[in-house]
């Protein structure tokens, strides 16, 4: 209902719901750290930005984010490990930065990623709770949750389903070199 209020109301008309452009918002809990970022990013005396999220596309994406939604118009540095970031790294780091342009492919894809996420999680989730019929039950799909769900739906089935069967364990006392000791056998039934 951020993108229009008639969306409050689930129905399947209003199915598929594809935004023109997509919003972003800053979180309650995350506003006041935005906004020292964001008066940091409007002082004179900076020059240039160093971003230095995790190293991957995740981490790109929501450094991107929040200089986009902070009105970043510095120029743009990547500080990039996947070591620990220990004095040394981070010193070794800060001498190999590069520009953020050379990541943009990065910054593409997550955003890809995580807006065909949105699309099928909000479009998917709603046909279904619809479809469903029960009132004031929602159901969420999604790409890593429906896949996931499965796994412990077939696990929990597989154990439901358990039928115990005997079996037997084969041991046997060995004598070596004065030494005595007790071995199992381990391997594949004999049939």
């Amino acid at each position: 209902e951020a993108y229009n209020p008639v969306y409050k109301t689930w129905n399947l008309e209003q199915l598929p719901i594809v935004p023109e452009t997509f919003r972003y918002h800053v979180a309650h809990r995350g506003k006041e750290q935005f906004e020292t970022i964001r008066t940091l990013l409007r002082r004179d005396d900076i020059n240039r930005v160093v971003l230095a999220t995790d190293a991957g596309r995740e981490g790109e994406l929501i450094g991107r984010l929040i200089l986009d939604k902070a009105g970043n118009t510095k120029p743009v540095w990547r500080f990039w490990t996947t070591a620990a970031w220990t004095p040394p790294v981070v010193r070794a780091g800060m001498q190999a930065l590069r520009p953020s342009s050379d990541y943009d492919n990065l910054f593409h894809a997550a955003l890809a990623r995580q807006q065909a996420d949105w699309l099928v999680g909000i479009n998917a989730s709603r046909a279904l709770s619809v479809r469903a019929g029960l009132p004031g039950e929602n159901f969420a799909l999604g790409r890593v949750k429906t896949p996931t769900l499965a796994l412990v739906v077939r696990r929990q089935r597989e154990i439901d389903e358990f039928v115990p069967e005997h079996y037997w364990t084969v041991k046997a006392r060995f004598q070596r070199d004065q030494e005595e000791y007790v071995g199992a056998w381990v391997g594949s039934a004999v049939e």
